[in-house]
């Protein structure tokens, strides 16, 4: 009879945990994204198109996209240490910027209302 009741409060325990999992999912939101340049909106849809820039330059930033869309918050990019995410300052204070290799970073602009925030993609901008 022991072993039935741990096995019961067990299951009751990972049932519970599983309801939470599910139930956080469904409201947890994730950042949206606007392109501030329709080049880089397409360079995102369009697997032909390369803006001129290296393959693997626009495959970086293709996967930085998808990071910052399944990111809740701008949290996440702190906590990915490779992103060498930080804030921009002089002229270009108020953005932040994020690498896509040792040459090329990702310049973005946050911005909060009341639905949550929004990624806005500035620019791929040349790093050196």
């Amino acid at each position: 009879m022991r072993y039935a009741s741990i096995i019961n409060k067990y299951l009751r325990i990972t049932v519970i945990y599983v309801l939470y999992v599910l139930f956080y999912a469904k409201i947890k939101k994730k950042m949206e994204i606007k392109f501030e340049d329709e080049q880089l909106e397409r360079l995102e849809r369009d697997s032909n198109f390369d803006a001129g820039f290296d393959r693997s330059v626009v495959k970086k930033f293709r996967m930085r996209i998808q990071f910052i869309r399944s990111a809740p918050d701008e949290r996440t990019f702190y906590s990915m240490k490779s992103l060498h995410y930080e804030k921009l300052k002089g002229d270009l204070d108020g953005y932040h910027s994020m690498r896509l290799n040792d040459q090329w970073r990702l310049i973005i602009k946050i911005i909060k209302d009341e639905i949550g925030k929004l990624v806005v993609v500035i620019s791929i901008s040349d790093y050196h």
